[in-house]
């Protein structure tokens, strides 16, 4: 019995720790897209105006 709660525990652990790893992965990818579009918009604003 205690087997098979030391098998379940790192698993559970290790989905927590994949979806945080997801998570600021996706942060990390969506930053400079946000970036890169904040600067096209205030260029094509400068050049527009």
């Amino acid at each position: 019995m205690s087997s098979a709660s030391t098998s379940i525990y790192p698993k559970n652990n290790l989905m927590r720790a994949a979806a945080r790893f997801r998570y600021v992965d996706l942060l990390i990818k969506s930053t400079p897209a946000i970036s890169v579009a904040f600067i096209v918009y205030v260029t094509f604003k400068g050049v527009l105006w």
